[in-house]
């Protein structure tokens, strides 16, 4: 999985997925704390963190891929759990370390992720590969 992991940069992103975050990051959020929360496996963080920097339009080797790193939390390398598990159980966690009251917003392309997350979450967003609609919100 290491391997595969690691050939993340190559992945195609969601585009309108990253449209949205990039709303969210660049006009007037408000404040808003992104956290990117994948599934991936701590093994390819550097990875990660240039494909996150390239889909959202980052110089990779910018300033700005430096706080990202903070903001992006992963599956510890021995843990084999399912996706949905390991998010929960993130979501939680993160829950735990907020100093007040917070909104926390999950955006997943995994239904099943969203299913079994939606009961700790203020709202949910479903990103479906582009059909000829934008992504369903529940």
């Amino acid at each position: 999985w290491d391997a595969f992991n690691q050939a993340c940069e190559d992945d195609e992103p969601i585009h309108h997925m990253w449209q949205m975050l990039n709303e969210i990051l660049h006009v007037g959020n408000g404040g808003a704390q992104v956290i990117f929360l994948t599934g991936r496996s701590e093994v390819c963080r550097e990875q990660t963190g240039r494909a996150i920097a390239k889909a959202i339009g980052w110089r990779v080797d910018s300033a700005l891929t430096k706080p990202l790193a903070s903001t992006i939390r992963m599956r510890p390398a021995d843990d084999h759990r399912r996706a949905a598990e390991f998010k929960y159980d993130a979501i939680v966690q993160i829950k735990s370390e907020l100093k007040r009251e917070h909104r926390i917003v999950l955006v997943d392309d995994d239904y099943s992720i969203i299913s079994l997350c939606e009961p700790l979450v203020d709202k949910t967003i479903w990103v479906q590969p582009f059909n000829g609609s934008s992504a369903l919100t529940r």
